[in-house]
């Protein structure tokens, strides 16, 4: 009974944490707003000004979109307010940060705001990417800005257009490298702390069982199985995950109802 309760309390203990080490390096990428194109994570920053125009004009002008049935431009410019004139009444298109334009070749002639700088909101998307949003309390349309780190790109735009199945909706993607983070900054390489944990933990698993093995040869005269290090830990290590998972999902609380009283 002694060994069967340590076995239980190591596979709690085990469990969580190599969890925790397991999932440290996908883990979302949680980024606070610091102004209107720009963030602040625990594994660095996101500023976006060095792509700004600051004359008043957009950085990314009358973008068409790859959605279908969307016969609109867009046109951003992040961080600085920009106008866009267009031919009727309806010039929305003024002192904002996206706005979405209709009409033929150079004769717009209405336009739709998709929010102001100081709508900027930063979040994430179901794969964890940083989203930049903006979103105009008047109509209650938004511009989303999915950010995709590429070190090798100052900026690419993808606009993807009005959702057809919420007008409210559009969506882009920027990919560059002002949308890297890291202490290294924009044209640097460094590593995330998520990154170095998974290869400090492959490297000590490897030292681990290669040492091991080689003790077990050299000095025990091991041959096959008998060569791993700590062999019964490791047959027993799906039923140590096992206990480990049960207890989690009771909320840590052990099972006593399920032992017989002796």
């Amino acid at each position: 009974m002694a060994s069967c309760n340590s076995v239980t309390t190591a596979g709690v203990v085990l469990v969580p944490y190599l969890l925790l080490l397991c999932f440290s390096g996908g883990a979302t990428l949680k980024c606070t707003k610091t102004g209107p194109c720009s963030c602040s994570s625990s594994e660095g920053d996101i500023d976006l000004s060095p792509l700004a125009n600051s004359d008043g004009s957009p950085r990314f002008k009358d973008v068409a979109p790859t959605a279908p049935a969307d016969y609109a431009v867009y046109s951003w410019n992040p961080c600085t307010d920009f106008t866009e004139p267009v031919q009727s009444s309806n010039a929305v298109c003024n002192n904002i940060a996206v706005c979405q334009i209709y009409g033929s070749g150079t004769s717009y002639t209405y336009g739709y705001s998709l929010g102001k700088q100081e709508s900027a909101t930063f979040t994430n998307d179901d794969a964890g990417q940083v989203v930049l949003t903006y979103t105009d309390t008047g109509s209650n349309r938004n511009a989303k800005f999915t950010l995709i780190c590429d070190r090798n790109v100052d900026s690419k735009l993808d606009v993807i257009g009005e959702d057809q199945n919420n007008i409210n909706v559009h969506t882009f993607k920027l990919t560059t490298k002002y949308a890297c983070v890291g202490k290294s900054g924009p044209s640097g390489g460094g590593l995330s702390g998520g990154t170095i944990l998974i290869i400090i933990f492959i490297l000590v698993a490897f030292l681990y069982f290669f040492l091991g093995m080689f003790v077990m040869v050299a000095y025990y005269k091991a041959r096959g199985t008998d060569m791993i290090p700590n062999k019964n830990f490791w047959m027993g290590f799906p039923f140590l995950v096992k206990d480990g998972c049960v207890f989690v999902f009771r909320g840590c609380k052990s099972g006593e109802g399920s032992y017989q009283k002796v």
